[in-house]
């Protein structure tokens, strides 16, 4: 049985200039991006993690964002799906502009679940 996983601390979550392509109009309904990632995190504070990857996904839909990909890789792995976790925890690494604070974390999160980035 694999120890609870506490949310984020918001200080950890990736800053704003991160999140500067989720800036944009979103594309299809549900708002922008960037309120699509505030809604996204506030659910996971709430330990809502289905409605979390709903909203992470939908902001992805517009552009492939670190702070996305991070949002939806922690709540894949609050959900119990370690592949798509793991997935998405090593594509917000590979992205640009990770902080040195989102980093860890990342790194946190794949160390829970035993894995690394190939």
């Amino acid at each position: 049985v694999a120890a609870p996983v506490a949310a984020p601390p918001r200080a950890a979550r990736p800053p704003r200039e991160e999140t500067a392509r989720a800036e944009a109009p979103a594309r299809g309904k549900g708002g922008s991006p960037r309120k699509l990632l505030e809604q996204g995190w506030e659910s996971i504070e709430a330990g809502d993690y289905s409605k979390a990857h709903g909203l992470f996904d939908r902001a992805l839909q517009s552009g492939t964002s670190t702070d996305a990909l991070y949002g939806r890789a922690y709540a894949n792995e609050k959900l119990g799906d370690a592949v798509s976790a793991v997935d998405d925890y090593c594509g917000a690494l590979a992205g640009s502009g990770v902080s040195i604070d989102s980093r860890r974390e990342i790194e946190g999160g794949l160390r829970r679940l035993g894995q690394s980035c190939p």
